[in-house]
């Protein structure tokens, strides 16, 4: 009884997936696992440039597959270090996610970034777009943070 209980013991490990780096999904940035594994150590104006395009590049894929890690990472570093980050190639995706994804909240997180970002174009075409949104919640967060952003201005 012993041996077939260390048997189904040995055989469940084996079956269950072992993690590997190449496992990893490209949106979960490596870049950002180095930035909060020492936040204070200076980075070179390189590792600020690869950081911005690895951020835009998460972004490259159907609306729906874009996780909340790449937008609240996108948020994170827009707001916390937008003297170093260029997110510019950002807000094209961001607002095709504002305008077309079926969750409210990831439509918010799109706000978010945007906002964050503060790009001017991006910030006029929410406002030209404002009229037409149809959920409440997200009509109401869209007048907030473009009275913020041009509060700020």
């Amino acid at each position: 009884m012993l041996n077939r209980i260390a048997f189904i013991i040995a055989l469940t490990g084996l079956l269950l997936p072992l993690p590997a780096a190449a496992q990893t999904p490209a949106s979960q940035i490596p870049l950002v696992d180095e930035y909060l594994a020492d936040a204070y150590a200076e980075r070179s104006p390189s590792w600020w440039n690869a950081l911005s395009r690895q951020l835009v590049l998460s972004l490259d894929k159907p609306v729906t597959q874009v996780d909340q890690q790449t937008l609240q990472n996108i948020i994170f570093f827009a707001t916390n270090h937008a003297d170093k980050v260029r997110l510019d190639g950002a807000t094209q995706p961001l607002l095709w996610i504002y305008r077309t994804h079926p969750d409210d909240s990831y439509r918010l997180m799109a706000l978010a970034a945007l906002h964050a970002i503060g790009d001017e174009n991006a910030m006029y075409r929410l406002y030209q777009h404002v009229e037409r949104e149809t959920s409440e919640r997200v009509r109401k967060s869209t007048i907030a943070a473009l009275n913020d952003y041009y509060q700020h201005q």
